[in-house]
Protein backbone atom coordinates (compact mmCIF):
# COMPACT_ATOMS: atom_id res chain seq x y z
CA UNK A 1 0.00 0.00 0.00
CA UNK A 2 0.94 3.85 0.04
CA UNK A 3 3.08 2.85 -3.36
CA UNK A 4 5.53 0.98 -1.09
CA UNK A 5 6.83 -2.03 -3.00
CA UNK A 6 6.42 -5.92 -1.01
CA UNK A 7 9.53 -7.14 1.32
CA UNK A 8 10.94 -3.29 1.39
CA UNK A 9 11.39 -3.86 4.99
CA UNK A 10 13.86 -6.74 4.05
CA UNK A 11 15.84 -3.97 2.12
CA UNK A 12 15.82 -1.78 4.75
CA UNK A 13 17.02 -3.71 7.59
CA UNK A 14 20.22 -5.16 5.11
CA UNK A 15 20.88 -1.40 6.26
CA UNK A 16 20.82 -0.46 2.52
CA UNK A 17 18.70 2.96 3.39
CA UNK A 18 22.21 5.10 3.66
CA UNK A 19 22.60 6.45 -0.05
CA UNK A 20 26.28 5.59 0.56
CA UNK A 21 25.71 1.95 1.07
CA UNK A 22 25.85 -0.21 -2.17
CA UNK A 23 23.68 -2.90 -3.43
CA UNK A 24 26.74 -4.80 -4.53
CA UNK A 25 26.96 -5.80 -1.12
CA UNK A 26 23.72 -7.51 -0.85
CA UNK A 27 25.22 -11.79 -0.50
CA UNK A 28 21.02 -12.72 -2.02
CA UNK A 29 21.65 -10.88 -5.23
CA UNK A 30 21.77 -13.13 -8.49
CA UNK A 31 22.16 -12.75 -12.60
CA UNK A 32 18.67 -12.12 -13.72
CA UNK A 33 16.95 -14.90 -15.26
CA UNK A 34 14.73 -13.60 -17.82
CA UNK A 35 11.06 -13.39 -18.30
CA UNK A 36 10.72 -9.95 -18.11
CA UNK A 37 7.72 -8.26 -20.63
CA UNK A 38 5.78 -4.91 -20.63
CA UNK A 39 4.35 -2.03 -22.73
CA UNK A 40 3.34 1.00 -22.83
CA UNK A 41 0.82 3.51 -24.39
CA UNK A 42 0.34 6.76 -25.79
CA UNK A 43 -3.18 8.11 -24.34
CA UNK A 44 -4.86 11.54 -25.36
CA UNK A 45 -7.69 11.35 -23.51
CA UNK A 46 -9.02 14.93 -24.84
CA UNK A 47 -9.10 13.25 -28.16
CA UNK A 48 -10.13 9.55 -26.91
CA UNK A 49 -7.67 7.86 -28.52
CA UNK A 50 -5.00 5.02 -27.28
CA UNK A 51 -1.94 3.60 -29.10
CA UNK A 52 -0.82 0.53 -27.17
CA UNK A 53 2.65 -1.06 -28.21
CA UNK A 54 4.99 -4.25 -26.38
CA UNK A 55 8.34 -2.96 -24.67
CA UNK A 56 11.42 -4.94 -26.63
CA UNK A 57 12.81 -7.34 -24.51
CA UNK A 58 16.46 -8.56 -24.86
CA UNK A 59 16.27 -12.63 -24.39
CA UNK A 60 19.95 -13.23 -22.54
CA UNK A 61 20.58 -9.87 -21.51
CA UNK A 62 23.21 -10.85 -19.09
CA UNK A 63 24.68 -13.07 -17.37
CA UNK A 64 26.39 -10.88 -14.66
CA UNK A 65 24.35 -8.96 -12.13
CA UNK A 66 22.90 -5.38 -13.05
CA UNK A 67 22.41 -3.59 -9.43
CA UNK A 68 23.23 0.05 -8.46
CA UNK A 69 22.70 2.17 -6.01
CA UNK A 70 20.01 4.94 -6.60
CA UNK A 71 21.32 8.06 -9.27
CA UNK A 72 23.19 5.67 -11.15
CA UNK A 73 23.06 5.99 -14.92
CA UNK A 74 23.82 2.11 -15.02
CA UNK A 75 22.30 -0.43 -15.65
CA UNK A 76 21.70 0.51 -19.10
CA UNK A 77 21.73 -1.27 -22.65
CA UNK A 78 25.83 -0.71 -22.43
CA UNK A 79 25.90 -3.48 -19.28
CA UNK A 80 25.45 -6.30 -21.53
CA UNK A 81 27.54 -9.42 -20.96
CA UNK A 82 27.70 -13.17 -21.28
CA UNK A 83 28.96 -15.15 -18.49
CA UNK A 84 32.65 -15.86 -19.54
CA UNK A 85 32.95 -11.80 -18.54
CA UNK A 86 35.01 -11.63 -21.70
CA UNK A 87 32.80 -11.35 -24.27
CA UNK A 88 29.13 -10.23 -25.49
CA UNK A 89 27.73 -12.09 -28.17
CA UNK A 90 24.48 -11.11 -30.36
CA UNK A 91 22.87 -13.93 -32.47
CA UNK A 92 20.77 -12.63 -35.15
CA UNK A 93 19.08 -13.85 -38.26
CA UNK A 94 19.65 -12.62 -41.65
CA UNK A 95 18.38 -14.45 -44.99
CA UNK A 96 17.48 -17.28 -42.98
CA UNK A 97 21.28 -18.24 -41.52
CA UNK A 98 22.53 -17.76 -38.21
CA UNK A 99 25.13 -14.82 -37.34
CA UNK A 100 26.86 -15.05 -34.49
CA UNK A 101 28.76 -11.85 -33.32
CA UNK A 102 31.31 -11.74 -30.59
CA UNK A 103 32.32 -8.63 -28.66
CA UNK A 104 34.41 -7.14 -26.06
CA UNK A 105 32.78 -7.64 -22.57
CA UNK A 106 30.16 -4.71 -21.91
CA UNK A 107 30.13 -3.83 -25.58
CA UNK A 108 26.92 -1.85 -26.63
CA UNK A 109 27.47 -3.16 -29.98
CA UNK A 110 25.67 -6.79 -29.42
CA UNK A 111 22.83 -4.83 -28.15
CA UNK A 112 23.17 -2.87 -31.50
CA UNK A 113 23.86 -5.73 -33.62
CA UNK A 114 20.55 -7.53 -32.88
CA UNK A 115 18.43 -3.89 -33.99
CA UNK A 116 20.53 -3.21 -36.65
CA UNK A 117 18.55 -2.23 -40.01
CA UNK A 118 19.24 -1.33 -43.35
CA UNK A 119 16.17 -0.43 -44.10
CA UNK A 120 12.91 0.02 -42.43
CA UNK A 121 9.53 -0.21 -43.90
CA UNK A 122 5.92 0.10 -42.93
CA UNK A 123 2.69 1.85 -44.15
CA UNK A 124 1.13 5.23 -44.29
CA UNK A 125 -2.25 6.57 -44.98
CA UNK A 126 -3.35 10.70 -44.69
CA UNK A 127 -6.27 12.79 -45.56
CA UNK A 128 -6.35 16.58 -46.16
CA UNK A 129 -9.24 16.84 -44.31
CA UNK A 130 -7.23 15.26 -40.91
CA UNK A 131 -10.22 12.21 -40.91
CA UNK A 132 -6.97 10.05 -41.43
CA UNK A 133 -3.83 10.64 -40.29
CA UNK A 134 -0.18 8.55 -39.37
CA UNK A 135 3.09 8.95 -37.01
CA UNK A 136 5.93 7.10 -37.48
CA UNK A 137 8.48 6.24 -34.34
CA UNK A 138 11.62 5.70 -35.59
CA UNK A 139 13.86 4.83 -32.31
CA UNK A 140 17.91 4.50 -32.52
CA UNK A 141 18.25 3.04 -28.99
CA UNK A 142 21.39 3.18 -28.35
CA UNK A 143 22.27 6.12 -29.98
CA UNK A 144 23.72 8.13 -26.90
CA UNK A 145 26.46 5.47 -26.62
CA UNK A 146 27.98 6.49 -30.20
CA UNK A 147 27.56 10.33 -30.19
CA UNK A 148 27.61 11.61 -26.55
CA UNK A 149 30.52 12.36 -25.27
CA UNK A 150 29.87 11.62 -21.71
CA UNK A 151 30.05 7.63 -22.94
CA UNK A 152 32.12 7.66 -25.89
CA UNK A 153 34.37 10.39 -24.35
CA UNK A 154 35.63 12.05 -27.45
CA UNK A 155 33.76 14.91 -29.55
CA UNK A 156 34.12 12.62 -32.71
CA UNK A 157 31.03 10.22 -33.36
CA UNK A 158 31.66 6.61 -33.42
CA UNK A 159 30.22 4.32 -36.15
CA UNK A 160 27.77 3.72 -37.07
CA UNK A 161 26.42 6.90 -36.28
CA UNK A 162 27.82 9.79 -38.48
CA UNK A 163 27.59 12.80 -36.04
CA UNK A 164 28.34 14.01 -32.83
CA UNK A 165 25.63 14.94 -30.25
CA UNK A 166 25.76 18.99 -29.73
CA UNK A 167 23.80 22.25 -30.53
CA UNK A 168 21.12 22.60 -30.82
CA UNK A 169 20.42 19.00 -29.31
CA UNK A 170 21.34 17.23 -32.25
CA UNK A 171 22.89 14.22 -33.84
CA UNK A 172 21.99 14.06 -37.77
CA UNK A 173 22.25 10.93 -39.67
CA UNK A 174 21.59 11.18 -43.49
CA UNK A 175 18.69 8.82 -44.57
CA UNK A 176 17.28 7.55 -47.74
CA UNK A 177 13.37 8.02 -48.90
CA UNK A 178 11.19 6.12 -51.16
CA UNK A 179 7.42 6.38 -50.95
CA UNK A 180 5.31 4.51 -52.43
CA UNK A 181 1.03 4.79 -53.36
CA UNK A 182 -0.70 0.92 -52.91
CA UNK A 183 -0.49 0.99 -56.74
CA UNK A 184 3.46 0.89 -56.10
CA UNK A 185 3.85 4.75 -58.06
CA UNK A 186 6.76 5.52 -56.26
CA UNK A 187 8.71 8.94 -55.88
CA UNK A 188 12.44 9.22 -54.34
CA UNK A 189 13.23 12.15 -51.66
CA UNK A 190 15.98 13.69 -53.09
CA UNK A 191 16.96 17.00 -51.47
CA UNK A 192 16.13 17.97 -47.61
CA UNK A 193 13.18 15.04 -47.72
CA UNK A 194 11.56 16.19 -45.08
CA UNK A 195 9.57 19.85 -44.80
CA UNK A 196 9.79 22.41 -43.87
CA UNK A 197 13.13 22.47 -45.22
CA UNK A 198 15.57 25.09 -44.32
CA UNK A 199 17.65 27.05 -46.44
CA UNK A 200 21.34 24.88 -46.71
CA UNK A 201 19.84 21.96 -44.98
CA UNK A 202 21.47 18.47 -45.59
CA UNK A 203 19.99 15.70 -47.23
CA UNK A 204 17.39 13.55 -45.52
CA UNK A 205 18.16 13.43 -42.04
CA UNK A 206 16.86 12.11 -38.76
CA UNK A 207 18.53 13.89 -36.14
CA UNK A 208 17.50 12.67 -32.62
CA UNK A 209 17.28 9.06 -30.62
CA UNK A 210 13.51 8.88 -31.01
CA UNK A 211 12.26 10.51 -33.98
CA UNK A 212 8.43 10.98 -35.11
CA UNK A 213 7.99 11.10 -38.87
CA UNK A 214 4.39 12.63 -39.70
CA UNK A 215 2.56 12.82 -42.82
CA UNK A 216 0.86 15.37 -44.82
CA UNK A 217 1.84 17.81 -41.86
CA UNK A 218 0.01 17.03 -38.70
CA UNK A 219 1.15 14.92 -36.33
CA UNK A 220 -1.65 12.48 -34.36
CA UNK A 221 0.66 11.53 -31.34
CA UNK A 222 1.16 15.43 -30.94
CA UNK A 223 4.91 15.65 -31.36
CA UNK A 224 6.65 18.84 -31.75
CA UNK A 225 9.70 17.50 -32.89
CA UNK A 226 8.15 15.54 -35.82
CA UNK A 227 10.12 15.46 -39.29
CA UNK A 228 7.34 15.93 -41.85
CA UNK A 229 6.57 14.02 -45.28
CA UNK A 230 4.56 16.42 -47.72
CA UNK A 231 5.19 14.96 -51.00
CA UNK A 232 2.96 11.86 -51.26
CA UNK A 233 1.17 9.87 -53.97
CA UNK A 234 -2.28 9.32 -52.83
CA UNK A 235 -4.02 8.98 -50.08
CA UNK A 236 -2.22 5.44 -48.62
CA UNK A 237 1.01 3.84 -48.99
CA UNK A 238 4.32 2.19 -47.59
CA UNK A 239 7.19 3.76 -47.35
CA UNK A 240 10.76 2.86 -47.32
CA UNK A 241 14.00 4.42 -45.07
CA UNK A 242 17.17 3.15 -46.02
CA UNK A 243 20.13 3.77 -43.88
CA UNK A 244 22.63 2.71 -46.72
CA UNK A 245 21.83 4.90 -49.01
CA UNK A 246 25.29 6.45 -49.95
CA UNK A 247 24.07 8.42 -52.77
CA UNK A 248 22.51 10.86 -50.09
CA UNK A 249 25.72 11.41 -48.23
CA UNK A 250 26.72 9.39 -45.02
CA UNK A 251 29.36 7.62 -43.15
CA UNK A 252 30.50 5.24 -45.63
CA UNK A 253 32.74 1.69 -45.60
CA UNK A 254 33.37 -0.59 -48.31
CA UNK A 255 30.94 1.51 -50.28
CA UNK A 256 28.23 1.33 -47.51
CA UNK A 257 26.80 4.05 -45.26
CA UNK A 258 26.50 3.50 -41.62
CA UNK A 259 29.10 0.39 -41.09
CA UNK A 260 29.16 -0.69 -37.46
CA UNK A 261 32.44 -1.58 -35.78
CA UNK A 262 33.65 -4.88 -36.29
CA UNK A 263 33.19 -7.85 -34.30
CA UNK A 264 36.05 -10.23 -33.18
CA UNK A 265 35.76 -12.17 -36.36
CA UNK A 266 35.45 -9.19 -38.46
CA UNK A 267 31.32 -9.11 -38.90
CA UNK A 268 30.57 -5.87 -39.98
CA UNK A 269 26.27 -5.00 -39.48
CA UNK A 270 25.15 -1.97 -42.62
CA UNK A 271 22.46 0.32 -41.46
CA UNK A 272 21.79 1.86 -38.02
CA UNK A 273 19.68 -0.12 -34.92
CA UNK A 274 16.15 1.23 -34.27
CA UNK A 275 12.72 -0.22 -32.88
CA UNK A 276 9.58 1.93 -33.77
CA UNK A 277 6.30 1.45 -34.84
CA UNK A 278 3.88 3.53 -37.13
CA UNK A 279 0.36 4.55 -35.35
CA UNK A 280 -2.66 5.42 -37.29
CA UNK A 281 -5.84 6.89 -36.71
CA UNK A 282 -9.27 7.47 -38.33
CA UNK A 283 -11.80 10.46 -36.97
CA UNK A 284 -15.47 9.47 -37.67
CA UNK A 285 -17.58 12.72 -37.49
CA UNK A 286 -20.79 13.53 -37.41
CA UNK A 287 -22.57 16.62 -37.69
CA UNK A 288 -19.31 18.50 -37.27
CA UNK A 289 -18.75 16.37 -33.93
CA UNK A 290 -16.72 13.59 -33.33
CA UNK A 291 -18.13 10.63 -32.95
CA UNK A 292 -15.35 8.13 -32.50
CA UNK A 293 -11.40 7.71 -32.79
CA UNK A 294 -10.50 4.34 -34.42
CA UNK A 295 -6.72 3.72 -33.66
CA UNK A 296 -4.16 1.13 -34.34
CA UNK A 297 -0.26 0.56 -34.17
CA UNK A 298 2.06 -1.80 -36.37
CA UNK A 299 5.68 -2.53 -35.81
CA UNK A 300 7.94 -1.57 -38.33
CA UNK A 301 9.52 -4.16 -40.65
CA UNK A 302 13.05 -4.10 -41.54
CA UNK A 303 15.49 -5.92 -44.19
CA UNK A 304 19.42 -6.30 -42.89
CA UNK A 305 22.94 -5.94 -44.66
CA UNK A 306 25.74 -8.00 -42.70
CA UNK A 307 28.98 -8.91 -43.98
CA UNK A 308 30.69 -11.76 -42.78
CA UNK A 309 33.19 -11.93 -45.38
CA UNK A 310 36.29 -10.41 -46.87
CA UNK A 311 34.53 -8.71 -49.35
CA UNK A 312 31.23 -6.69 -48.51
CA UNK A 313 27.88 -7.83 -49.65
CA UNK A 314 25.75 -5.46 -51.57
CA UNK A 315 23.26 -3.52 -49.60
CA UNK A 316 20.02 -2.33 -50.91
Amino acid sequence: MNSKPKNCGTVADAGLTPPEVRFETLLDNVPPTGGLFGAAAVVNTANGTYYGFNADAIDGFTATMLVHTTGSLSPSLIDVGDASGLTSTAYVFNNGALVTAVYPFNDVEAVSALLAASNVYNEWEHTNDGVIGTDWVVNFPTKRFYVDSLYTGTTAPIPPFESEFGAPGQSCDVIGINVFDREENTTQQTTCGFSPCPPGAPPSSLCYETNVISFGGSSILASNLTRNLNNLIGSAGWLGLSFTDVAHGGTSSAGHAHASQPDNNGTVFYGLPTNGFMATDLVVTTGGAALGNYSGVYRHRISRCIDTTANAAACS
